[in-house]
């Protein structure tokens, strides 16, 4: 009577595909085997945190603030106070620099009334006013790129020693400017200065003190120069 038949031989593992590796291919122990919690914990973490734990994690839910109550009313009417006191200073801040901007604007006003008056003609009036109370006037402004020295002579006289300077100046400006002074140098032959004198538009011969707009002027004057020997001169045109 024939035995029991012996147990088949297990069959062996079937071979990976190529190229590839299963976990556990080769390897009598599965101690070696990779953990797969520690794979499905998060990086630097070796395993899942427990339920405990992910409730002591969740933030705190902020406590809504308790209801306060109402102020006493000695502070409510501190309080109230503060804001006055606050809402004065400020308008009396904002007083104070609309007050500073305003005499700014005057005194700008003021430095430049010349030439305001002789480019808007029609604020001459409300400049005038202004300058009386402020012991000020309005004139010509002074523009000493717009006056030119078209030319000069020097000649003497059938008087010994006095000697007659004639000079055209003429103004470029399309409004009035102010007549400007000259400066007179005499020097010798040797170009040594010999006396230096400031002429001024009244003893050049003007009666106003402004040079109309586009106009010119025939300046002249007779000086007294004994006991000098004069042979050149020198005329600058200047506002002193």
């Amino acid at each position: 009577m024939a035995g029991p038949e012996a147990p088949a031989p297990a069959a062996e593992h079937s071979a990976s595909p190529l190229g590839y590796e299963l976990p556990g291919d080769g390897l009598g122990d599965s101690a070696d085997a990779p953990d797969t919690d520690a794979l499905a914990a998060p990086f630097g973490a070796s395993r899942l945190p427990e339920s405990w734990e992910r409730e002591a994690l969740k933030p705190e839910e902020a406590e809504p603030p308790p209801s306060g109550e109402p102020l006493p009313r000695f502070l409510q009417q501190a309080e109230k106070q503060t804001r006055n006191a606050r809402r004065l200073r400020q308008g009396l801040l904002a007083a104070l620099c609309a007050l500073l901007l305003v005499a700014l604007a005057g005194q700008l006003t003021l430095q430049g009334r010349d030439l305001l008056a002789a480019h808007w003609p029609a604020s001459r009036p409300m400049l005038a006013t202004l300058c009386h109370a402020m012991g000020c006037e309005v004139g010509a402004p002074m523009a000493l790129d717009q006056i030119v020295l078209d030319s000069s002579q020097l000649q003497t006289t059938d008087v010994p020693g006095e000697l007659t300077i004639t000079a055209e100046l003429r103004n470029r400006a399309g409004w009035p400017v102010r007549r400007p002074s000259l400066e007179l140098t005499l020097t010798s032959d040797d170009g040594l200065t010999l006396a230096r004198r400031v002429l001024s538009p009244a003893e050049l011969g003007a009666t106003d003190t402004a040079l109309p707009a586009e106009g010119s002027w025939h300046a002249q004057v007779r000086l007294d120069v004994a006991p000098l020997k004069v042979t050149g001169y020198a005329l600058d045109v200047f506002y002193p």
